[in-house]
């Protein structure tokens, strides 16, 4: 910059160095500025005019390095240099000559010859910038090289997803691939896995024209079972259904395992391979071995899948190209039903189902579509809001540019979808459609696949024009998987969803419609602690004469009648030990034993219109002989019911008894009990008669002295024995007024277990039982009985513990059909998780119940010291880490049905052996990182290896 004054001092000239720029002129007239003036004004150029001078010096600078001005960092030198200083400013000319040069280039090819990399990352373009001093064009050049570059990486990319996606769809998952082996070797190895689907009596329903057939084509055992089962579900009448399921050779064992073991009743359902039809042969499919041994056949849907991948498609262009390159569309099963009249010639209707569907709708008013006279009940695929599924007409499926295709088709004929087809064979055997099916393959097969790419589709879209009828498309909503817009509405709506993309519903997954859960074991806080000893089993007194509900089915199951030589009885009892056995019930308090010389007659039960409908019954001598020396045999932990009614008055007009318990009896057969070498583990007063009672009742200030009595006596009689049973009581249903003044009257150390019952499914006869059981709401509303008793003992009794002296859900004999079958562990387990949960004796741990008859969960387990790391070493956190196993007991009922009194486990039926033993419960061991996967209307006990619980240790 320069300061010239002129020699008059009346004109001070501030330009830059070379002149170009003349900035700023200041006339000066002597006489009227003073020179002190003229200094302030000097001072204040000196000390501002810098900074308004620094963009133009940038200009000037990188002139000097540079004869000419068309770097980055000069245009922005001088684009800014004349804004600060008020002149014209040149940044509009600069963005127009940097387009310029943009759009100029953006026409040009780049160069690739001249071996220079193009920069991989915005920081590597700018570094590259800096150090080589680009001009403009070359900058664009090394910028559109970039940009070009980065859009080919994520094309691939997104290409590489879409192939890694279709390969994983088109492999078969090791859990199918081995559910298939499994069940195969299942039907050489287990009978029933072989047994006639059909009984033969219903064997004429098969060609039955009074029923709605359905037949299904596929090699899947599990999408098989998918589509039966939702026909099933959604069906009005399933008794009117009749399933058709058709495999190939290699499936067929397995298939006919599944459906074998896994009944569809009231549906009939036949499996039959195509090895089994007589008129499948090929002399009269000679098209298939064609399509089969056609080399261009062979190298569509067997070669390079990668080969011919185009980077300029998009992915869902290429997802459909691949999907169309599924081996399966030459697969035998995927042509059958080009064959539907000759396989099935008795039958009139039929729908035929793809595997990949699901039915959320009864189908039977598909019969009642009058198809007016056409063969195929379709929906049309060429009308609908979807630009990608529902958009397809004829010139989606063939290659115009052939002169037979042109010649015989229109463009845009609106196309159909296979996947939900009602089918009228009577009018389809009086068309030529099969005949034209294979002239068409024929031709296609002539011109090296270049009419279409196969797949059965289009031939078909030929043979039947002018044999559909357009259906509504409610009826089949097809494409989940790739659809544009999926209206949720529309698929709730939908009677079958189609699931035909390139990731279908069962193709990769062995879970399916799966919620996630998380369980979080507190494993740092102790809730409970629960006794080892929690499997516990009641047997009662009632005589074979006990009825309830039209039904008597104690027989000789009681402990009066019960055969303890019994093999199977023995071998059973022995396989849970330590089993706790409770000998009691409601005859208990009705009961004489034939010891000692406290009563002189012992007679046995009679009925009678007495308290419970029978007379006071006999515990003879020999008799408890037998049962000390089953129970010793079994090293089984007995707790006996003692007699709590006798020496006691009934009140008149009243179910109340009074007067104190004559325990002379009782006493009598502890000491025969304690002398014969037998140790009762627990003996217990009464049997339901605390509270309201059940047809009598003793008050709690009375039934706390009786209960001092008997710890008097078991006191008394061990003695000088370094072993002493347990004291319980009062073996009723909680009333917490009357528990608490019990254990107010009791005491301290007197009640070893506070017992009560538990029955909260009502009678035996509820006709909402079965729903009461698979409720988790009204299970869960006895929870509230559980936390008062825990309360009760612990502010009352807290030298005792709350225990479940009997339950049995439903009262009076239990429910028919219902109590000894597989749902009733539903609530048994249910309870029995209650207990520990709130300190009851007995308890368990892990247990995982899925209640719902549809849906499978996900479950994780997390542990809660995951929760709180703060206070763990790290050899701690390490090992939470280790769970790398995991055994699974899997229960879920035969067949599917929750009232079968057969249990499977892990999908095998426990059956005793032919020693009549009590099978070896083997787990599954799991990869201990996976979900747990719980099927519907299921039981999982989960032994987690090695999991780090100190609240446990």
């Amino acid at each position: 910059m320069q300061l010239r004054f002129s020699p008059s001092m009346r004109s001070i000239t501030i330009s830059s160095t070379n002149g170009f720029l003349d900035l700023m002129k200041i006339k000066v007239a002597a006489r009227y500025i003073s020179y002190r003036t003229f200094f302030h004004f000097i001072l204040f150029a000196a000390i501002f005019l810098p900074f308004f001078f620094i963009p133009a010096a940038m200009v000037t600078l990188e002139r000097i390095n540079a004869n000419k001005c068309s770097s980055l960092d000069c245009l922005t030198g001088r684009r800014w240099g004349p804004g600060f200083l008020g002149g014209a400013d040149d940044s509009a000319r600069l963005v127009r000559e940097l387009y310029k040069v943009l759009d100029q280039v953006n026409l040009e090819e780049i160069p690739d010859g001249d071996g220079v990399k193009a920069p991989e990352s915005f920081n590597e373009l700018l570094s590259d910038m800096k150090n080589n001093q680009y001009d403009a064009k070359t900058f664009a050049i090394r910028l559109k090289s970039t940009i070009e570059n980065m859009d080919r990486e994520i094309r691939k990319s997104r290409l590489a997803e879409q192939m890694h996606k279709h390969f994983a769809a088109s492999a078969i998952p090791k859990g199918i691939h081995c559910l298939s082996l499994r069940l195969t070797d299942e039907y050489s190895s287990n009978a029933h896995a072989r047994k006639q689907l059909t009984p033969p009596e219903l064997l004429p329903l098969l060609s039955n024209n009074s029923h709605h057939h359905f037949v299904v084509a596929t090699d899947n055992i599990l999408a098989a079972s998918v589509v039966v089962n939702s026909v099933l579900k959604s069906s009005s009448r399933p008794d009117k259904i009749v399933f058709h399921v058709i495999t190939d050779r290699k499936t067929y064992a397995g298939m006919h395992s599944w459906f074998a073991l896994h009944s569809v009743s009231p549906a009939i359902i036949e499996v039959k391979g195509v090895h089994q039809f007589d008129w499948l042969t090929r002399e009269n499919v000679p098209v298939l071995e064609a399509i089969e041994s056609h080399k261009g056949v062979r190298n569509h849907y067997h070669g390079d899948h990668v080969r011919g991948v185009n980077l300029s498609d998009t992915p869902r262009f290429l997802a459909s190209k691949l999907q169309a390159r599924s081996p399966k569309y030459i697969s035998i099963l995927n042509h059958l039903r080009i064959y539907l009249p000759e396989l099935f010639p008795n039958l009139n209707k039929v729908v035929f189902l793809d595997d990949d569907v699901v039915i959320q709708r009864d189908l039977s008013p598909l019969w009642d579509i009058d198809l007016g006279g056409k063969v195929n009940g379709a929906v049309e695929t060429c009308k609908g809001e979807d630009g990608w599924v529902m958009s397809k007409h004829f010139k989606t499926y063939f290659n115009f540019s052939h002169p037979l295709i042109a010649k015989n088709l229109d463009p845009s004929e609106c196309a159909w979808a296979y996947g939900m087809n009602i089918f009228d064979l009577a009018a389809w055997r009086k068309t030529s459609i099969r005949d034209t099916y294979h002239h068409w393959l024929k031709e296609n097969l002539k011109s090296n696949l270049t009419m279409w790419k196969l797949g059965t589709l289009p031939p078909a879209l030929i043979a039947f024009r002018g044999h559909v009828h357009p259906i509504d498309s409610s009826w089949h909503m097809l494409g989940l998987g790739y659809q544009e817009k999926t209206n949720v509405e529309s698929v709730k709506k939908a009677a079958v969803i189609h699931y035909n993309a390139e990731m279908d519903s069962f193709s990769n997954i062995e879970c399916i419609f799966c919620d996630d859960v998380k369980v979080t074991v507190k494993s740092v806080t102790n809730i409970a602690s629960t006794d080892d000893n929690f499997v516990c089993a009641t047997l009662d007194w009632w005589p074979p004469q006990k009825c309830n509900y039209d039904q008597c089915p104690w027989g000789n199951t009681s402990i009066i009648n019960l055969d303890l030589n019994n093999t199977i009885l023995n071998k059973a009892v022995s396989a849970f030990n330590p089993l706790r056995i409770r000998i009691g019930g409601t005859l208990e308090d009705k009961v004489l034993y034939d010891v000692g010389h406290a009563i002189d007659n012992c007679p046995d039960f009679n009925t009678s219109n007495g308290l419970f409908g029978f007379t006071n019954g006999c515990l003879h001598r020999q008799r408890w002989d037998e049962v000390t020396n089953f129970m010793k045999n079994n090293k089984v932990l007995l707790t006996f019911g003692l007699n709590a009614l006798i020496g006691r008055t009934k009140a008149s007009n009243s179910d109340r008894y009074e007067g104190d318990w004559d325990g002379r009896n009782a006493r009598d057969l502890i000491e025969y009990t304690y002398l014969i070498g037998y140790d009762v583990e627990s003996w217990e007063l009464g049997n339901e008669l605390c509270g309201g009672g059940v047809g009598a009742r003793v008050d709690a200030q009375q039934y706390g002295k009786d209960m001092i009595m008997l710890r008097a006596i078991v006191d008394s009689v061990y003695e000088d024995s370094t072993y002493k049973p347990k004291v319980l009581g009062p073996g009723g249903f909680y009333n917490k007024q009357w528990f608490d003044d019990f254990l107010r009257a009791v005491g301290p150390n007197v009640v070893d277990g506070v017992t009560h019952h538990i029955y909260n499914l009502g009678p035996g006869d509820a006709p909402d039982l079965l729903q009461k059981i698979q409720d988790p709401v009204y299970l869960s509303e006895v929870a509230q009985t559980f936390k008062d008793a825990q309360t009760s003992v612990s502010q009352f009794g807290p030298w005792s513990a709350p225990w479940i002296g009997e339950s049995g859900g439903a009262y009076n004999s239990g429910g028919k059909y219902v109590s000894h079958t597989f749902v009733d562990s539903f609530w048994y387990l249910d309870q029995l998780g209650m207990t520990s949960t709130y300190d009851h004796k007995p308890g368990v741990t892990l247990l995982l119940i899925n209640l719902s008859n549809s849906t499978s969960f996900n479950v994780t387990v997390e542990n809660d010291m995951n929760l709180y790391p703060t206070n763990m070493t790290q050899f701690d956190q390490m090992m939470l880490q280790t769970n790398e196993l995991r055994e699974e007991y899997h229960l879920t009922p035969n067949d599917g049905n929750v009232q079968s009194d057969v249990v499977l486990l892990n999908g095998s039926p426990l059956e005793l052996t032919c020693d009549g033993d009590i099978p070896d419960l083997v787990p599954e061991i799991v990869d201990g990182s996976l979900p747990i996967q719980m099927a519907p209307s299921s039981i999982a006990f989960i032994n987690i290896m090695d999991f780090q619980a100190p609240a446990c240790a």
